[in-house]
């Protein structure tokens, strides 16, 4: 009888498929956008307002990782570092932008197109440490729609009502050689093994009528 439900719990393991595994994108390209003085391209991105330097957003471009064959997508997160904070609390925002073919030396306020953000997710109250968000729902409509990458902007809920400089200050992939930088996490899940698939009907009847001949 052991042998038995040893067998079938095997089988249904083949069909069903529970293998995790862990994959990681690293940020591709990423800039500080201003709506002022252009792009800031140093080794950190911005996101808020500064006085000198208009709305600052930061986006980040990922390029779709290579996912092996029988794996199966079913959770993405973006996460990144904010290493700084403005004096007063302002919830930081991560959108989801259409434009994934942007470059750091060409991109400006004006041409990339904020007004087509999607917003994800707000953060109420950020502190200086890491953060995770989920991005599943974007990744994967983008895969559907045939897009291999994937455009972020982070930048803070109010920053075109602020009055005096208020932004966070959050890693880039250019800080410390990429130790700090963002990056995608994604978690997938074997699918079923199609000769397991064909197997286990047959495989099931086979064991029940050993079962039965050994019972009778």
């Amino acid at each position: 009888m052991k042998r038995l439900m040893a067998a079938i719990c095997f089988m249904t393991l083949c069909y069903v498929g529970t293998a995790m595994a862990d994959y990681s994108a690293t940020v591709s390209q990423d800039v500080t956008l201003e709506s002022i003085s252009g792009t800031y391209a140093g080794t950190s991105l911005y996101a808020g307002y500064s006085s000198t330097y208009g709305i600052e957003n930061a986006i980040l471009l990922y390029n779709q990782p290579s996912i092996p064959a029988g794996q199966t997508i079913t959770d993405v997160t973006l996460n990144f570092d904010v290493w700084s904070l403005p004096s007063g609390s302002h919830p930081l925002t991560v959108s989801s932008n259409p434009n994934i073919t942007w470059t750091p030396s060409s991109v400006t306020y004006a041409n990339f197109g904020n007004a087509n953000d999607s917003l994800i997710s707000q953060i109420a109250n950020p502190a200086v440490q890491w953060y995770s968000v989920d991005v599943t729902s974007y990744v994967l409509s983008q895969l559907a729609s045939g897009n291999n990458a994937f455009t972020f902007v982070i930048g803070t809920a109010d920053e075109s009502q602020l009055s005096t400089s208020a932004y966070y200050g959050i890693e880039s992939d250019r800080y410390s050689g990429g130790i700090y930088a963002s990056y995608l996490d994604y978690q997938t899940a074997a699918v079923p093994v199609p000769g397991a698939l064909w197997l286990l009907g047959p495989g099931l009847a086979g064991l029940v009528g050993l079962k039965r001949k050994y019972i009778g």
